[in-house]
């Protein structure tokens, strides 16, 4: 079952761009590879870039990509080291076709971490504009520019109120009232 988890860790964001990338690695629903490699291409113009991608890597996928300079997979995480790695980064990118909620991206704005998202049918619907950046799921070149614009500083980003906005939005109390009121829009 999907839950938002408050963070858990407090730890310094980092000062050099680090995307995070947590998915399940659907590649036809995630396009994590396409992420991958536009990270690699980022890499050219700011060699200083990381990435972290969190979850349950196929190895051969991990074998064809772990040769790229700044890229980290580390696997299933726990969600302490998770709350670590949403706090530190600089975006929660999510590259997805599909999503009913994008639970990774949440969570990241509970850490106060700006996304990188698509609208996939889940993220567009809660998302405000000083929460993130939109790609197109179908257009690389959109999440390149996405993450050029986070590694080039070119848009401040104020970590706590997107952690304090979103707690707001997906505390218990919040999210069982939204379920209540589709419930009725539904009967």
């Amino acid at each position: 079952m999907n839950v938002v988890h408050e963070p858990e860790v407090q730890a310094p964001r980092s000062t050099l761009p680090h995307f995070l990338h947590v998915s399940n690695f659907r590649e036809e629903h995630k396009q994590s590879r396409i992420v991958a490699l536009v990270f690699q291409k980022l890499r050219e113009e700011f060699p200083e870039a990381r990435m972290t991608m969190a979850g349950n890597v196929p190895e051969d996928y991990r074998r064809d990509l772990e040769h790229v300079p700044g890229l980290e997979f580390t696997g299933v995480c726990s969600r302490k080291e998770l709350s670590r790695l949403y706090g530190t980064a600089t975006a929660v990118v999510s590259f997805s076709r599909f999503e009913t909620f994008a639970l990774s991206i949440a969570e990241g704005l509970l850490h106060g971490t700006p996304a990188i998202y698509t609208a996939c049918g889940g993220p567009e619907t809660y998302m405000q504009p000083h929460w993130g950046l939109r790609a197109d799921a179908d257009d690389p070149e959109s999440l390149y520019i996405c993450m050029r614009s986070f590694c080039a500083g070119s848009q401040p980003w104020d970590h706590a109120r997107i952690a304090a906005e979103a707690q707001q939005l997906f505390n218990q109390k919040a999210l069982l009232d939204a379920f209540d009121h589709w419930i009725k829009e539904l009967c």
